[in-house]
């Protein structure tokens, strides 16, 4: 049998991991790659900025929502869905070759973001 306050700690841990996905590596490291992809797609550093200020708005409306998808199903397939939209987008931009292709997947990680981002994760950890 697994001590349960052992068991509590370990949800933490995961729940720090996905704090750490979603705003660290979604949001705060972003900037680095602006001069590169731009470069790449001869674009303006502006202009592919904007994917990031899609994402960061899909993530917060997403956010406004997930209260009540969070009473509605399990958190388990509510992370699932969210980990896999959001990883799954930034997969895709390493193929994208245009930057309207990555306005979209840009929304759509910051959906996934929105998902398993700071609600759930205050909603588990305080469970």
């Amino acid at each position: 049998m697994i001590n349960k306050s052992y068991k509590h700690w370990m949800i933490v841990f995961f729940m720090c991991c996905l704090a750490a996905s979603s705003i660290g590596l979604c949001t705060n490291a972003i900037g680095v790659f602006y001069t590169p992809v731009a470069k790449s797609l001869k674009v303006l550093k502006g202009t592919f900025a904007m994917h990031a200020t899609l994402s960061t708005l899909a993530t917060a409306l997403t956010s406004l929502k997930m209260s009540k998808v969070i009473k509605k199903y399990f958190y388990k397939e509510v992370l699932l869905i969210g980990v896999i939209l959001s990883s799954g987008a930034t997969w895709l931009m390493s193929y994208s070759t245009s930057v309207y292709l990555f306005y979209i997947l840009g929304i759509l990680r910051g959906i996934g973001v929105g998902i398993y981002g700071m609600v759930l994760i205050t909603v588990v950890i305080t469970n």
